[in-house]
């Protein structure tokens, strides 16, 4: 009887549909349908109750109707050649230090024309067979779904190279680029190579090739490495699958001119004034505005511990949160050149954890976040330059906060919520409806919030610390497939890439997700990953930002400060700082201004000057007035000009010649 009722339960599932729910993996799965990976910290595909099938959401749609179980035997009926996953293996990396601090063990998957690192935490030494193996094979029995070791790598992509980009190579190494490296090891050692910074069509700064050494257990393993990357490089090249890489970063600031800021780990933030133009870089010691076209830079006597900067250029004021208490100050412009002049505290905004700026036209707003209080100001041409306009109290405490005209976004724990604060006595939009069942997971949960973006009339992306969703005005999730970080990110910042010359629906808002090794790229209105920017150690500067968006990196192993733009434009380019050139201090520059009057000092003052005086014309030297001589009085009016001298003189030499 027992072994009729599991035949019946056996003959039941087989003729029993596909019932999929969402599921959530510590370990990277691929996808049995498209072998492709299934991306994300969380939620990252589908799991059949039935008969364990795991695949993409949009995959399931094929075998929607089929019954159960599949059978992983035969050919996968989705097999995409473009996306699906080539070859994996076990390898080992330099650590952090380089190559002399030792190797660690990762896992790598060739897929979708993409090197993916998986970091495992195992054993650094002799820590097994790093063989590659292609999908599908023998080795496995065909079962490649996961990944069965006694250190399984984490979901979190470590490290990432797209073999698609332009300057994607690989090869073997010589001694010479390994030094550190034991000399048994050398044959077993390759290189991979890819952009990092800069482009050979960029006027501002040279190209710098990002490298990544790769440890395999013996030569031949290495061989049959470079021979798979090699092959599928020709297939990149004969397809002409072209990179989707749509930013670039360039060089701003290099070390040298850091260096001469002083406590250069501790730059927090930045922002630009137009007018110079200028940058205003906030550290721990004080706020430094760096002249670009003087090459010179200015710390200001007053503040220290900048953490966040803003500016209303129309308003004239800089915005910034500093000091030990982290109140909220008004720095008339006015204070860049005169030392003298004062800055308004605002009292009421100690301990504030941010702020946002609000452009409504002719009036500007500022946003204020004080634990579970939002403090609104307006700005104003009396004397405090600020009033009191609103107060806007949380049930939680207020951790993010994004503005667009008169809507502000405010993030607390698993949750956002909108508030129009021209609107006094309307009340707020909740972005998490408690009722809907497909959010449950995220009540339930302490998410960190990110930031919340509005990317149509009636859709919204809320950014959490492991993935984003999009939600309708009532709270509701949408059909749209979720905001999947492929790593674990420290923080976001928004970059909006538009141009002036085309119409405002051609405008782009994307996600810039910084982590430990690189910044990955995404579209804010689908939730597609676009690119990855190998850049370590990198932090934003800015938390928005149009068409340019600044941040300090160690990605050549000192501070930099780099912009990222669009990608084959320079016009939203910042000017770079001269490397050859090291800045001077701006008070340093006056004095020699007013001391020397070579020719070099002259052209320096036309520099600084911000009005334009002509040269002097028509005009002639009339006594000499010293200090022996006594006060000499002359009646300009009485004398003779130039004009009148020169036509005299043409009179008289015609009356001679008559």
């Amino acid at each position: 009887g027992r072994q009729r009722g599991e035949m019946a339960a056996i003959n039941h599932n087989m003729t029993r549909h596909h019932q999929f729910i969402i599921r959530t993996s510590i370990n990277p799965l691929k996808c049995q349908l498209c072998t492709s990976l299934l991306f994300g910290l969380i939620r990252q595909g589908l799991v059949c109750e039935c008969c364990g099938l795991v695949c993409h959401e949009q995959c399931s749609k094929l075998v929607l109707n089929s019954t159960c179980p599949y059978d992983d035997k035969r050919v996968p009926i989705a097999t995409d050649p473009q996306r699906g996953t080539a070859y994996s293996g076990y390898v080992r990396i330099p650590k952090p230090g380089g190559v002399r601090k030792g190797w660690m063990r990762v896992y790598v998957v060739v897929c979708d024309f993409k090197l993916f690192f998986y970091d495992t935490g195992g054993d650094l030494t002799n820590s097994g067979s790093s063989s590659v193996s292609l999908v599908g094979g023998s080795s496995s029995g065909g079962k490649e779904d996961s990944i069965a070791s006694r250190n399984n790598p984490g979901v979190s992509v470590s490290r990432l190279i797209d073999l698609r980009d332009e300057s994607f190579s690989v090869s073997s190494v010589l001694e010479s680029d390994v030094i550190h490296a034991d000399r048994k090891d050398i044959s077993c050692i390759f290189r991979l190579s890819s952009s990092m910074l800069g482009d050979d069509n960029s006027a501002y700064t040279k190209r710098k090739i990002f490298y990544q050494l790769i440890l395999v257990d013996r030569e031949s393993e290495k061989v049959k490495w470079i021979e798979a990357l090699h092959e599928l490089h020709r297939i990149v090249k004969r397809n002409n699958l072209q990179s989707r890489n749509l930013l670039i970063a360039t060089q701003m600031m290099d070390s040298t001119h850091l260096s001469q800021l002083r406590n250069i780990t501790s730059v927090n933030c930045c922002a630009l004034i137009q007018d110079g133009p200028k940058l205003l870089i906030g550290t721990e010691e004080s706020l430094v505005c760096c002249y670009f076209n003087m090459q010179a830079i200015h710390k200001l006597a007053k503040g220290n511990r900048v953490i966040k900067l803003d500016t209303l250029e129309e308003e004239q004021l800089i915005v910034a949160m500093s000091g030990r208490q982290r109140h909220i100050k008004l720095i008339p412009m006015r204070a860049l050149d005169c030392d003298t002049v004062n800055w308004i505290k605002m009292p009421e905004t100690k301990q504030a954890t941010t702020f946002v700026i609000h452009k409504i036209f002719p009036q500007s707003f500022i946003s204020v976040a004080v634990k579970k209080t939002l403090y609104v100001y307006e700005i104003t041409r009396k004397q405090f330059r600020y009033a009191p306009w609103r107060e806007i109290q949380s049930n939680a405490f207020i951790q993010t906060l994004n503005a667009s005209g008169p809507l502000i976004f405010i993030g607390t724990c698993s949750n956002f919520h909108v508030h129009n604060i021209m609107d006094r006595g309307g009340p707020p939009l909740y972005l998490i409806n408690n009722d809907c069942s497909d959010l449950i997971y995220i009540t339930q949960n302490p998410f960190e919030p990110l930031g919340c973006f509005q990317v149509a009339q009636d859709k919204w992306l809320l950014v959490f610390e492991n993935h984003g969703i999009y939600v309708n005005s009532s709270g509701l999730k949408t059909q749209d497939p979720d905001l999947k970080f492929i790593t674990r990110c420290n923080t976001i910042a928004s970059l909006t890439l538009s141009d002036k010359y085309a119409p405002a629906a051609t405008m782009k808002l994307l996600i810039l997700a910084f982590s430990a090794n690189h910044i990955d790229v995404y579209n804010a209105f689908d939730g597609e990953w676009l690119q990855t920017i190998n850049l370590k150690n990198s932090k934003p500067l800015q938390t928005s930002a149009n068409s340019t968006l600044l941040c300090t990196t160690e990605a050549l192993d000192l501070p930099l400060i780099v912009q990222i733009s669009q990608k084959g434009t320079q016009d939203n380019r910042l000017i770079v700082m001269n490397a050859n050139q090291p800045l001077v201090s701006r008070n340093n520059l006056m004095n020699k201004l007013n001391k020397d009057t070579s020719f070099d000092g002259n052209e320096m003052q036309r520099k600084v000057s911000r009005v334009q005086i002509s040269a002097p014309y028509d005009f002639e030297h009339l006594s000499h007035m010293g200090p022996s001589n006594p006060p000499c009085l002359i009646d300009l009016n009485k004398m003779p000009t130039t004009r009148e001298n020169s036509v005299d003189e043409s009179r008289s030499d015609s009356t001679q010649q008559r």
